[in-house]
């Protein structure tokens, strides 16, 4: 990866208000590791931490509440409004999770 390239995720992040932490590529496939904030109303918000792992093949590595960090959470760990989750995933599944958070969160 050249140092031009290094930025790029970085910044299409910072213009959708999320942090992607890491991006790689493995067998041809890119994966991501980003960092959302959960809205009240999100499809996140009230769910169960496998429920969600399981129906959008991604892995919650990381849940925020606060100042509390729990790192490789157990599956039954509810999501809340207000909590931070960091994804790792393919990188469009990734941005599915963030385009879908995003929507219902609004109004």
């Amino acid at each position: 990866m050249s140092a031009a390239d290094l930025p790029a995720p970085a910044l299409a992040g910072a213009a959708l208000g999320i942090e992607i932490t890491q991006t790689i590529r493995i067998a041809d496939q890119e994966y991501s590791t980003v960092r959302i904030s959960v809205p009240a109303g999100s499809f996140l918000d009230g769910q169960k931490l496998g429920a969600l792992e399981d129906e959008n093949d991604r892995e919650i590595v990381l849940v925020q509440e606060g100042d509390k960090l729990v790192i490789d959470p157990e599956r039954d760990v509810p999501i809340a409004a207000g909590n931070g989750v960091l994804i790792f995933a393919r990188h469009d599944r990734v941005l599915e999770v963030v385009s879908r958070n995003r929507k219902s969160g609004k109004g």
